[in-house]
């Protein structure tokens, strides 16, 4: 669906988690949700603008 989102996987006793790795782990999944968004906006503009192509071509 969307190939820049980042499959987050957190494997217990791998490595314990303490509050640094579950940060760096909230800052991968907001990072992720922003880039999603982007992705998403940008491809709804450009959604939203062939539809005024077709509806101006008719």
């Amino acid at each position: 669906m969307f190939p820049r989102f980042k499959v987050l996987k957190v494997i217990c006793g791998e490595s314990p988690l303490n509050m640094d790795s579950i940060n760096g782990l909230v800052e991968q999944v907001v990072d992720a949700v922003k880039q999603a968004k982007a992705d998403l906006s940008h491809w709804l503009k450009e959604f939203i603008e062939r539809l005024n192509e077709r509806r101006g071509d008719s």
